[in-house]
């Protein structure tokens, strides 16, 4: 059976990378620090700290410069 999302994981490449994308655009004004996006997309931590970088050189996402912690955000634009 083929889901909505099928063209959306296939483009991820891992089920890791599809989790982290769904949980940055289930609440795309929203911005999370790098343990809370781990905690919504179920994913390790550090493998999030791995993919958040790449994430954002590709313009997915967006680094915020908050204190104490960096938080991440949706690139805006991108639906």
């Amino acid at each position: 059976m083929i889901h909505d999302d099928a063209p959306v994981r296939v483009l991820c490449g891992s089920e890791a990378r599809y989790r982290l994308v769904r949980a940055l655009y289930a609440a795309p004004h929203a911005a999370f620090h790098l343990r809370g996006l781990a905690a919504a997309a179920r994913v390790d931590p550090g493998q999030v700290a791995r993919l958040l970088p790449r994430l954002a050189a590709a313009g997915l996402c967006e680094a915020l410069d908050d204190r104490p912690f960096r938080k991440y955000r949706a690139a805006r634009g991108i639906r």
